[in-house]
């Protein structure tokens, strides 16, 4: 049977085409993409935390993968876009989710690059001096968004593949309930940031702070655990950056959840740790993507399960829409 012919694919479309272009300029890869096969491929996706059962069909493709010259060639360029922003807050262009017409190794395709890249990962773990449960800890997003995809597309493929590019370049890390990523302070921040009476200045490091699904509950104090146990963590294995503030920029932060949920609640409660830099514009889609995992859906057909769900729902049938919201701590 013939294969699609992947790269023509892409070059087809004015924006992966534009993506291809930025592969092809970072030159022939320093290193090639080695995958893994046999048992060292099965403990490479045990490391991801990948589910049991796409485990199967990751090692029923991987000699796609190896043996066709166009995803041979892709996946060594995505490693190689990789390694040349290691350890650096310099994003690359993020990787776009590959056109339908790829079939199912569209949607499994970027796990075999994150496999590819866990040695590398790895080895700059060990060169920070970071600790081996974080490190696996942090690989675990990686099978988290295989049960993401589940929830919004249904079995079988992998979600966030422009995410992990953090994780796979130490850029992010787990400590305990949440996630703490290395960053840079933008423009519109620092702004809102210094009107809040902090001095800082566009570029500074930062820290910004994620809350993973998939993980239970965001308790206050699983959150105190994860910010005690974090700021010592940045201060050993990346003393150059010295932050002075935590960014949180989330659909979580929106101030009109307080309208719907009592004050017990855990988003209410952790909100009441930042002090808000500036109000993002509308943007429905974050809120029902994170709440619900299917934000196209008709809002008659969302679940009304909880007071969370039911409220997201009710705000937007009364017209309103949801901002989230930027908010910053002194680190």
């Amino acid at each position: 049977m013939n294969q699609p012919a992947y790269i023509s694919i892409l070059r087809s479309n004015e924006a992966t085409a534009a993506w291809l272009d930025h592969l092809d300029g970072t030159g022939s890869p320093a290193v090639p993409m080695i995958l893994p096969d046999g048992a060292a491929l099965l403990a490479a996706l045990h490391d991801l935390d990948i589910p049991e059962d796409d485990i199967e069909t990751l090692v029923r493709l991987r000699s796609h993968v190896v043996n066709d010259p166009d995803l041979n060639w892709l996946g060594e360029r995505c490693v190689q876009s990789l390694l040349l922003h290691m350890d650096t807050v310099s994003w690359p262009p993020a990787f776009p989710k590959l056109p339908e017409t790829f079939g199912e190794i569209g949607r499994y395709f970027y796990a075999f690059v994150y496999v590819a890249m866990l040695p590398h990962m790895c080895a700059l773990h060990r060169r920070r001096g970071i600790p081996e449960d974080i490190t696996l800890a942090t690989l675990a997003d990686v099978g988290r968004h295989f049960l993401i995809h589940r929830d919004q597309h249904g079995p079988h493929g992998m979600s966030g593949a422009d995410w992990l590019m953090l994780h796979a370049r130490g850029m992010i890390f787990q400590i305990g309930r949440l996630q703490f990523e290395r960053g840079r302070l933008g423009t519109s921040t620092s702004r809102g940031i210094q009107m809040g009476g902090f001095p800082c200045e566009k570029g500074d490091p930062v820290i910004s702070v994620h809350i993973p699904g998939h993980m239970g509950p965001m308790s206050p104090e699983a959150c105190d655990n994860s910010f005690d146990a974090a700021r010592p963590f940045f201060r050993r294995h990346f003393p150059e950056e010295s932050p002075a503030l935590a960014l949180c920029h989330s659909w979580l932060l929106d101030d009109q959840l307080g309208e719907y949920l009592p004050e017990t609640s855990n988003i209410l409660r952790f909100q009441q740790r930042f002090r808000t830099a500036y109000r993002p514009e509308p943007n429905n889609r974050p809120t029902l993507e994170f709440v619900f995992r299917t934000p196209d859906r008709p809002l008659d057909e969302l679940p009304q399960r909880t007071t969370l769900e039911r409220a997201v729902v009710r705000h937007l049938r009364d017209g309103k829409q949801w901002h989230g919201g930027v908010g910053w701590m002194v680190w």
